[in-house]
Formats: structure tokens, sequence, C-alpha cells
């Protein structure tokens, strides 16, 4: 209690606008993979790949704006910044909640069928998208920058450890809220969500508006600065000791937070992981730090720079390239499983059994089918339960170690996710997925951090946004068209019904309910369920989820090459051999 007396009060006034603001993002995320494709009421009726387009280019623009705006906070003023985000965000969360209307008034049909219509949604829905894009792109960095500063030496563990918990929480909440708000799938109502966010978003602007104060422009303190070089000393720290986790996390004050903790899920290293909690993107601390020494010189030139300097170190960039493969396997979890699980997995048995407990009900389909994003919402909260005890665990091994058995348990997880139509075989393999993500997702900035060189360490640790931009945006436009090519129900089901002797052309204007329907009249099948089971057996549904899982594999395989090529296995092992005599010798 005496440390948490030490900590300034805008500290908490930043926790809870971050808290409201992951609040309104996750909660959007959690249900937009589903609402773009529905063709139900509100839904747009895009395509899977108009899809993958949408959140491909708003994934490059949230995580390549960060890389400039943080020298527009500092020479802006964090506060101004602030609310420009959240006028930004509210504009786009109202949007999104409006496409249909708009739709409705510039084509003057709300049918979606209509290939104008739907044409209409895309491109209102990839500007909502991108706006939001960059209003939380905007918001990172000074949000960050108040908890760098508000922070010193003494509360500085426990204080990024108390607000990355925040984030993991919020990541928690709200797909729960969302799931609440958006309906069922016989009576939607997904413009709640969106004007939720917006409403929560308004109450962070008055806030800020009337709370908030300036920062001092003062330079920074001396934990904000030489701590980063003690990143080297990180392994086997961990928040079981909060004071004494001055490594990896204390690198965070260099920078605000990074767009990685963007993900709907929080990813692992987003929370009070002191070991190795995902760092916030010094990128925009290097862009910011330059910009204020060298006042001469313009944020797009500091970026090039920056750039030339990741092009000059060849085995960093080669890391990143490896880790980039990765991100576009695990993101998908987030951005295409919950289309998955909609059309193919049974979900009524694990819904059953939730609906038991009256506080599930809002969490269930009408036919108690429970909600894909609350599946997905499992990796949330086993990383708030098992953070802890797995850090703590995993901290006696080697980095690399850890890495790569984390990546090989997570590319397990992934490929599970959609290898059954069991729900809950599908609740278990998002778990397997989060355990991990728990183990190896730090590891990546880890490497970074201990292997940049001591003067450059801040501009490293910004490297560890790129891959997760290319990995996250090539993700989306690769697996949208790979869905409709192998796992699309309804292409599937065509493709049946036309091998069965049914006129091509009376499948075209039909509904996606119609055309289930006519499934399983030919099918002979009692309900949509027992329908899409034939077309389980028949098709290869699960093949997009090999073909994804390979370049998780293969990233994976990349890694432990790299491991052996970069001589850091050789490294190790002579550093084993030099801790055989000693009882705390660090496991292979």
């Amino acid at each position: 209690m005496g440390i948490l007396k030490t900590i300034k009060p805008v500290f908490w006034l930043a926790n809870g606008m971050e808290a409201c603001e992951r609040l309104a993002y996750f909660g959007i995320r959690a249900i937009l993979p589903l609402m773009m494709v529905s063709v139900g009421t509100g839904g747009l009726g895009l395509s899977m790949s108009d899809k993958g387009i949408i959140l491909g280019l708003w994934a490059l623009i949230q995580c390549i704006v960060p890389m400039v705006s943080g020298g527009f906070s500092e020479s802006f003023g964090y506060k101004k910044s602030l609310i420009i985000a959240f006028i930004i965000n509210i504009c786009g969360y109202l949007l999104m909640a409006n496409i249909t209307h708009i739709t409705t008034l510039i084509t003057g049909s709300s049918v979606l069928t209509d290939p104008f219509v739907v044409q209409v949604n895309f491109w209102l829905m990839l500007l909502a998208g991108c706006t939001i894009g960059v209003g939380t792109a905007i918001f990172k960095p000074p949000v960050g920058g108040v908890v760098a500063k508000s922070l010193d030496d003494s509360n500085s563990g426990l204080g990024f450890g108390i607000f990355y918990w925040v984030v993991n929480i919020g990541g928690f909440l709200a797909p729960m809220a969302a799931s609440a708000l958006r309906g069922t799938d016989e009576a939607p109502t997904w413009d709640y969500v969106f004007y939720g966010a917006a409403f929560v978003t308004v109450f962070n602007l008055l806030i800020t508006l009337i709370l908030f104060k300036e920062p001092s422009r003062e330079c920074p303190h001396e934990h904000e600065t030489a701590i980063i070089s003690q990143e080297a000393n990180a392994e086997g720290e961990t928040i079981a000791s909060p004071p004494a986790s001055e490594s990896v996390q204390d690198a965070e004050k260099e920078a605000p937070e990074t767009d990685v903790q963007d993900a709907p899920s929080v990813k692992a290293e987003a929370t009070v992981n002191a070991e190795a909690t995902k760092p916030v993107p010094a990128q925009i601390d290097a862009v910011s730090e330059q910009i204020t020494s060298q006042k001469s010189k313009k944020a797009s030139k500091v970026f090039v720079e920056t750039l030339a300097i990741l092009w000059n170190d060849k085995m960093t960039l080669l890391f990143l390239l490896i880790v980039s493969g990765f991100w576009l396997m695990f993101m998908q979890l987030w951005d295409l499983l919950p289309n998955f699980l909609d059309e193919w997995v049974d979900r009524r048995s694990v819904g059953n059994w939730l609906s038991q407990f009256s506080i599930f009900k809002s969490f269930l389909e009408s036919d108690n089918s429970l909600k894909p994003e609350m599946i997905i919402n499992i990796d949330s909260a086993a990383i708030i339960c098992l953070v802890l005890p797995l850090s703590a665990l995993f901290a006696r091994f080697r980095m690399m170690t850890a890495l790569i058995l984390g990546m090989v348990i997570s590319v397990i997880g992934f490929v599970m996710t959609g290898m059954f139509t069991s729900g809950l075989m599908a609740c278990i393999a998002v778990f397997i997925f989060a355990i991990g993500e728990i183990i190896c997702s730090p590891k990546f900035d880890e490497y970074i951090g201990m292997t940049a060189p001591e003067d450059k360490k801040a501009i490293y640790m910004g490297f560890v946004n790129i891959p997760f931009a290319i990995g996250w945006a090539l993700g989306n436009f690769l697996s949208g068209p790979l869905y409709e090519t192998f796992s699309s129900k309804p292409m599937l089901a065509k493709k049946y019904l036309i091998e069965q002797g049914v006129d091509p052309t009376s499948l075209n204007e039909i509904t996606a309910d119609e055309l289930m329907q006519k499934l399983q009249t030919v099918t002979n099948t009692s309900d949509a369920f027992e329908a899409t089971h034939v077309l389980w057996e028949t098709y290869t549904p699960w093949i997009v989820w090999i073909i994804l899982g390979s370049i998780g594999f293969a990233s994976m395989v990349g890694m432990i090459v790299f491991y052996y090529k970069s001589g850091m296995a050789a490294k190790d092992k002579l550093e084993q051999a030099k801790k055989t005599k000693s009882p705390e010798s660090v496991p292979a």
C-alpha cells in the first residue's frame, strides 16, 4: 500500500481512460467478423474476402500511424491528442452503427442480394474501420506517455503491472458486454454494441475535458532512460515480485502502449507479466525522443532513419520476418475463427450446460448455442488466470526454449480449433492456444530487448510492432479468399446441391436460411446441424486451418533454425556448461 501512495493521481485517470477505450474497442472487434458477413437484420452481407480487405487495411493503419503520431502528441500536447482521438473514434463507432441506414438512403434498398447495396456497405465499413484505426493509433501514445510520466523508479514495476492488468480485464469484459448487447441470431441488435462503444468514448472525452491536465514537458525520469539497459537481465524475474520487475516492463516507459495489444484477445504479453510483458511501442518513443532532441528533423525523416537501422541489422530483420509468419496465423483466431465457429461448430452442448445458470443466458443464441465470441474469450480468461503461475514457471527456462515451446503449443491449439465440429473441443483448443500464447508472446520482445545495442534499445523495441502489422494485415488479406475457396458453408452447400442435380439457377437468389432448408430436404436431415455435418463429411472445410497453421509451423521451424544459425544455441550451451556445478542451473 505504501508504494501505491507514491503513484501520482493522473496514473489512475490514465488507467480509467485505458479501461474505457479497451471496453469500447474490444467490444466492437468481438462481434465485427460476424456482423460484417451476416445476411440477417443489421448485417452487411459482405463476402469473406471483403471482410479480410477491411480488417487488413485497418490493421496496417492502426499499427503504422503510431510510428509517427507519438511525435505529434509530444509537440501538439497529450490532452489535445486525446480529444482528437476520442472524437475520431466516436465518429467511427456511430458510422458503424448506422451503415445499413445510410446505405438504404443512398441506394433506396436494403436487400443484401443487391450487389450495389453490398458494395456501399463495403465502402462505408472500410471508412468506419479505418477511422477507428486512426483514432486508436492517436490515442495510444499520449495515454502510454501519461502512465510513464506518472511513475518513477520506486513504483514503476507495480505501476505498469496494474496498467496492463487493466488492459486484460478490459479485453475480457468487453466481449461479454458485446455478446449481451448484440442480441441473438433471430433478433440481432448489432447497432447496440456500436452505440455502447460511442457512449463509453463520449464518457472518456468528458473526463479528458474536465479532469485531465497536460503533464509537464520535463526531461524523462532516470527510470525512463537508464532502466532500459537492464533488459538483458530480465529473464527470471516475474510479477511475483512487482517492485523488482524493472526490466522489460520498465523499458515500456520509453514509449506509449503498442497496438499489438489491440488484438481482440489482449495478448499474453499485455499482462502483469513483469518478466516479459508486452512492451509499449518504443518506436513511438524513438520518434518522440529524436523529435525532442533534434527539433529540425521531421517525424517522417526519423521514421526513415529508424527503418534504415533495421535494414542494416540483418539478423534482427530475419527474426522479425520469421515472427511475421507467426502473427499471420495468430491473429486469425480473432478475425476468422468467429465465422468458422458460427458456420461449422455445434455449440449447443456447451450452451445447454451454461443455460442452467441465468447469468449466462445473454451469451447464448436462440437455440442455446454458445455465441462464438464467448468461446474465443476463453483466451483472455486463461491469460488472466494463468499468466502469473506460468510466467513464474517459465522464467527459469532459457528465452528461446520458452519461445519455441510456446510457438509449438500455439500452433497445435490453433489447428485444433478448426478440426472439430464439437463446441467443447473448440473451447479446449482455444484454451491450449492461450497457454502457448502466454509462454511465447512476451519472448519475442524479450529477444529484441536483449540483442539490441545498448544505445539503441528504445529504437529496437519499436521494431516489435512491424512483424505484427505485417502478419495481421497479410493474414486477413489471405484468410478471406482461402475461406471462400475451402470453407464457406453457403458455397459448399450450393456445390453439394448442384452435384445432387439441383438447378444452379434456382440457387442464385435464395437466402442462406432457404439454402440450408433446401439442403436439409435433399440430405433428408432433421435440422441445420445435421445438414452441416453432411457437408463436413463430404468436403474439407477444416483445410483452411491446416494452411494457416502451416504458416505458423513454418515460422516455428524457422525460429529453431535461427536459434542454431545465429549462434544463440552455442552460447546457451556454453553458459549451461559453466553452470553445471551451480544448484540453480537453468533447464535446457
